[in-house]
Parts: structure tokens; sequence; C-alpha cells
């Protein structure tokens, strides 16, 4: 029997090796996109992206997250045909949702032909598609999380980065398909990690074949005891997330669009080192949940070793971040660094909240949540309106700033209401468990020495 210790461990490296690769690729992707694209073409990308991803956040309205942590919590007590319920509902419901959406989108794009232009329709058509891949992406996902399959999400979160830089060289480079082929490289990628992760899917789903499924509506049952907040984060969520380039590019045009998006995507991989932790923690969570003593050592070792790991990379980023933009997106993005200089600090307050989701769903007290993302919405429409318009594009990176740390705030109180506490002295100090991890580290780094050492000999 794997160790609770040891399942996050092995989860936490697998998701962090996952993301450090996926990183890769998804930066070689979108250093080849800004080289393709002018400004305003990639200015237009952005903004397409944007909406997908608002219109994303109504395939499961976030019940996945939900879904994660219940089936999790069945799967532990044995009680397989409610789990069996759960997934198959909300594959369902995924399938249905996708499929609406695709309709109603793909037959819109004459409307927007008509007001618009030709290259506009084109992109909500491929669009379209893209709405289908990632209902089922939600689907493998949800499936994979809920049943600490990390190397499944392992495997399709490489994938999915890799073809997609193939892809973008074939299409985009090769073919000079333009945007268009930078969209369609998104929708071939998508496509191509599913197929190859079915077996991993199926693998998943054959377990469930011999169990009876459940006659009452789990599903149903899971989205109103966590009540209507569940359905509403999501969506709020997304819409704050995704508002910035909309201010931007009502206020200062397209173009400033592509160049904060070159800053902020930038930021995004470097913090995404960080993130796996969060996946991780939403199934423990729940799985812990009423030993508030052993989760708050969880949360805090979690808070205290994110905050470790996010000094160096700032670090590292404020010195050489001059010379990698110059070099990768040339001198049409050279404002890009200096807002990313301003924005690498989010990755201080990302280290301070990555174990909040975690806990609000586990908790289900998602109605605090989704407070906490309409204040964000507020901030961003308030503050990142009066900062763009007085500094630029250096206003909305400060208004960024503003927003992690209220959300901060905001969330510790609502944690410390169920007896989680962040033990903010600690964060500095080094205890027996930090000495014995960090010599094991130690040996693990001169033992690979070593190896490497003896290979070259």
């Amino acid at each position: 029997m794997v160790s609770l210790t040891r399942k996050i461990a092995e989860g936490t490296a697998l998701i962090t090796l996952a993301n450090i690769i996926s990183a890769v690729f998804n930066l070689l992707s979108f250093i080849f996109i800004v080289r393709i694209l002018d400004r305003f073409e990639y200015g237009l990308l952005v903004l397409a992206l944007s909406a997908i991803s608002i219109a994303s956040s109504f395939l499961d309205f976030g019940i996945g997250g939900v879904i994660t942590a219940d089936l999790s919590r069945e799967r532990k007590s044995k009680r397989f045909d409610r789990a069996k319920s759960l997934l198959y509902r909300y594959s369902q419901f995924e399938v249905i949702v996708g499929f609406l959406f695709f309709i109603i989108i793909f037959f819109s794009n004459t409307y927007f032909e008509q007001r618009y232009s030709e290259t506009v329709a084109k992109l909500i058509r491929i669009s379209a598609f893209l709405i289908i891949t990632n209902a089922l992406k939600k689907i493998f996902l949800t499936t994979f999380n809920s049943h600490l399959d990390f190397k499944s999400i392992f495997s399709l979160n490489i994938e999915e980065s890799f073809f997609k830089f193939i892809y973008i060289i074939l299409f985009g480079y090769y073919l000079e398909l333009g945007i268009y082929g930078v969209m369609l490289a998104y929708l071939a990628s998508s496509i191509t990690a599913l197929l190859l992760n079915l077996p991993s899917y199926f693998g998943i789903i054959k377990d469930y074949i011999s169990v009876t499924r459940s006659k009452e509506c789990f599903f149903l049952k899971t989205i109103t005891s966590h009540g209507k907040w569940v359905i509403s984060i999501r969506p709020v969520k997304q819409l704050g997330d995704n508002l910035p380039p909309w201010i931007i590019q009502f206020f200062l045009g397209v173009e400033a669009v592509a160049v904060f998006n070159v800053a902020i995507r930038v930021t995004a991989y470097v913090i995404s080192l960080l993130s796996p932790l969060e996946s991780v923690l939403m199934p423990i969570v729940s799985q812990e949940i009423r030993n508030i003593e052993k989760l708050n050592k969880i949360i805090n070792k979690s808070i205290k070793y994110s905050i470790w790991f996010s000094i160096p990379i700032i670090t590292f980023s404020l010195i050489f971040s001059p010379f990698a933009f110059n070099s990768l997106f040339g001198n049409s993005y050279i404002e890009s660094t200096r807002i990313f200089q301003i924005l690498i600090f989010i990755s201080l307050l990302y280290a301070l909240n990555l174990v909040m989701r975690p806990l609000f769903f586990g908790f289900k007290v998602q109605k605090y949540l989704f407070i906490v993302y309409v204040i964000n919405i507020v901030i961003l429409s308030l503050f990142g309106t009066i900062l763009t318009l007085l500094a630029g594009l250096y206003g909305m990176a400060l208004t960024f700033i503003i927003r992690g740390f209220v959300a901060f705030l905001l969330r510790y109180r609502y944690i410390k209401i169920i007896g989680i506490r962040i033990e903010f002295r600690e964060m500095t100090r080094i205890d027996e468990y930090d000495k014995e991890l960090l010599k094991k580290i130690k040996r693990k780094i001169r033992k690979y020495m070593n190896k490497l050492s003896r290979s070259n000999i």
C-alpha cells in the first residue's frame, strides 16, 4: 500500500516533470507563433483563444473539480456503484453540452463573416471544433485525476504540447497558413493527444464494467450538495482571467494585446513549475478532510517549499529576461521584457494561493471562492481600466499584482474559519524534517553526479 506522502511526492514529481517538458514545447510553439505572425495577427489570435477559454468554462461550469473530489471519496469508501454513476453522468453531461456549443458556434460563423471579416469567420469555425476537444479533454483529466493516475496526466500534457509544436511548424511555417495554421495546430494536437491516451482512459473505465451503476442520480446530488456556487465559479473565474486582453484591446489596440500577452505567457510558463502541487492536492485534501492537524501540516509544507522554489525563479528571471526576450522575440517585443519583470513577482503570490482551491473544494465552501473571483473581476475592471489609462501596459501588470495579493488575503480569511492556519514564521525556518529532506536531495544529486562522472571516463 503506497503511503499518502509517497503519493503526493510521486504525483508532484510526475506532473512537475510533465509541466517542465510541456513548458519547453509550449515555449517553442509560442516562439514560432510570435515569429510567424505579425503583432496584429498575434493579438487577434490571443483574443480568439481568450474567447474559446471563456466559452469552454461553460462546458462543465467547473464541476470537474467537484467530481474529482467526490469520486475520490467514493472510491476510498469502496462505494464503486456511486463512483460509476458520478463518472458516467459527468461524461454524458460534457458530451451533450459540448455538442450544443459546437452547433451554436459553428453555425454563427455566417454572422461574424458579414459583420466583421472572413478571417474572423474561419477562426470561429475552428473554435467550434476546439470546444468539442476541450470537452473530451475535461472528461479524460477528471477521470485520471480522480483515480490518481498521474502517469496518464503526465502523458496527455506532454503529448498535446509536443504535437502542437510539430503541427505549428508544419501548418504555420512550412505550409505558411498563418493564423489559420496556428489555430489548426491547436485543434490537431488536442485530437492526437486524446487518441493516444484512449487506452489509458479505457483501462480505467473497464474496471467499472462489472459494477452495477447506482440508480440514484449522485451527479445531481453532488452538484446540489456543493450548491449553486459550483456552476458559477468556473465561468466567473474564466471571465476574470480573460478580461485583461479585452480591456487592453479597447484602450490600446490589438497590437498592445500582443505585447502584453508575450509577457504574461512567459510568466505563466515560469509559474507552471509551481502548479503541479494544486492538482495533486485536490484529491488528497478530500481524503484527509477529517484530519485537520495532518492537513495543516500538508498545507504549510506545500506553501513553504513553493515559496522557497519561487525565490530562485524570480532571481533568475530578473537577471536573464532582457537577453532572453531580445533573442527569442526580437525588437518588436522589447517592452514585453519590462512588463515581465513586474509580473514575475506573481510567483510569490501564486505559491501562497496554490493550496486554496483544493481546500475550498474539499470543504465544499465554493461560495467564498466565488466571492473572491467576483472581487477579482471588480479589481480588474476598476484598477485595470484606471491604471491602463494612466500607465498603459505597466498599469495592467501592476493590476495583476494587486489582484493576487487581495485574492490571498480574502482566501486566507475564509480558510481560517475551517481550521486551517498558515504558519508564516515557519516559512523562513528550517526544521528537522526540512534538514532531512535537504540531505536526501543532496544525496540524490551527489549520486547522480557520480554516475555522470563515471560515464564520462
